[in-house]
Order: structure tokens, then C-alpha cells, then sequence
């Protein structure tokens, strides 16, 4: 080889090591979906054991069709954190979820705070996600995102209504339905095929 062709070759190798270093330098930063799944697979999981405890606390205070509510909001945040565990997972990582014991007021107090609650998740929390998603261009989180804040908003009001006629929901039971695949949370028996995501009624779930 002469000379001038190693200063070339060697000129290559230099290039090339520069280029792949850089390279790896330049990497893309992690994506902040995969953060907000796990900080709403650990809300949802959170959300949920919250909700069964106060259903017990409504069911002991006499407020059955206010526990019959919190049974089904339960079942939809079971719903939401099995679908956030499923993408956690397609991004390469197990999700985990970290349970504290739930605070555990009168029924009264339980409803003004999951109002208070789900208001802000659907209003400000779910929808920093699901920008963020369409952001980096990841529409089954977008989807799963819109899932929970929408239904966070439907359940905002049907826990106004329990609130309003708390009174008048104190005996008897009152059946709700979740949609087994968005979670959607409706005491409308009318309803033949999901509003949110289409799915016929044959997909929901009966909560007495």
C-alpha cells in the first residue's frame, strides 16, 4: 500500500469513528410517553384500590347505589391500567405500581374528592399526555390517554348527580355499566354501542 493511499484509508477511519461517535452522542432523548404511562398505570392502580374502599365505606354508611358508583369506577380504573400496563410493556419495560393505603373519609367526603380528583385528571393531567403523545407521534397512547379522560369526565358527573341527590341515594341499588375495552361509565341502559369507542353493548360490564 503507499503511502498516500494509507493517509487516505487512515483519513476514512478517523471519519467514520468521528461519525458513529457523534452519532452516539446525538441520540434521540428518551420518550416521556413511556413516563406518563407509568405515572397513569400508577394513578389508575391507585385510583382503584381508593374507589373499593370507599364503596365498603358507602355500603357501611347505608349508601348503596353511591357504592354501586365506586364499584364501577373501580372496574373502569382497572380497566385504564390494564390497558396502560399493555403498552408499558410493548415499550420494553414491566409496570409497577406503587399502592398506598387510601384515605378513607365519610361517603360525603369521598365523592367531593373524586370530583375534585377526576376533574383535574381529565382536564389538565390527561390532556398534558395525550399532547405530549401526539407529539411523538404515538397514537395508541393518544388513544388510551383520550379513553381515561374521557371517561374521567362522564364519571365527574354522574358523581355530581350522587352528590346532589346523596339524600335520595342513601337505600336500594343502582346497576352501572363499564365498558370492558375504554372503560366507559354509564348509568344509561339505553345505550346499544359504546359512545367512546364502538364497541357493541355485548362489551359491557354490569356493576350492581
Amino acid at each position: 500500500m503507499t503511502k498516500q493511499l494509507a493517509k487516505r484509508f487512515g483519513l476514512a477511519v478517523f471519519v467514520l469513528c468521528g461519525f458513529f461517535s457523534g452519532s452516539a452522542a446525538l441520540e434521540p432523548p428518551a420518550s416521556k410517553t413511556v413516563g406518563n404511562l407509568r405515572s397513569a398505570f400508577n394513578a389508575e392502580s391507585n385510583a382503584r384500590v381508593r374507589a373499593e374502599a370507599s364503596s365498603v365505606k358507602a355500603d357501611g354508611e347505608g349508601c348503596h347505589q353511591v357504592a354501586s358508583l365506586f364499584r364501577a369506577a373501580a372496574k373502569a380504573e382497572e380497566i385504564h391500567a390494564g390497558i396502560f400496563a399493555g403498552l408499558i410493556r410493548q415499550m420494553g419495560e414491566e409496570p409497577k405500581a406503587f399502592l398506598e393505603t387510601p384515605v378513607v373519609l365519610s361517603t360525603k367526603e369521598n365523592v367531593e374528592s373524586t370530583i375534585n380528583t377526576e376533574s383535574y385528571d381529565a382536564g389538565v393531567v390527561y390532556l398534558g399526555y395525550i399532547k405530549q403523545a401526539e407529539r411523538e407521534g404515538n397514537p395508541d397512547a393518544v388513544r388510551s390517554f383520550r379513553w381515561a379522560e374521557e371517561t374521567e369526565k362522564g364519571r365527574v358527573r354522574l358523581f355530581k348527580g350522587a352528590l346532589t341527590h346523596l339524600s335520595s341515594r342513601m337505600k336500594g341499588t343502582r346497576d352501572t355499566l363499564v365498558c370492558s375495552v375504554c372503560g366507559l361509565t354509564t348509568e344509561d341502559f339505553s345505550t346499544r354501542r359504546c359512545p367512546l369507542c364502538h364497541v357493541p353493548r355485548g362489551k359491557f360490564i354490569l356493576v350492581k
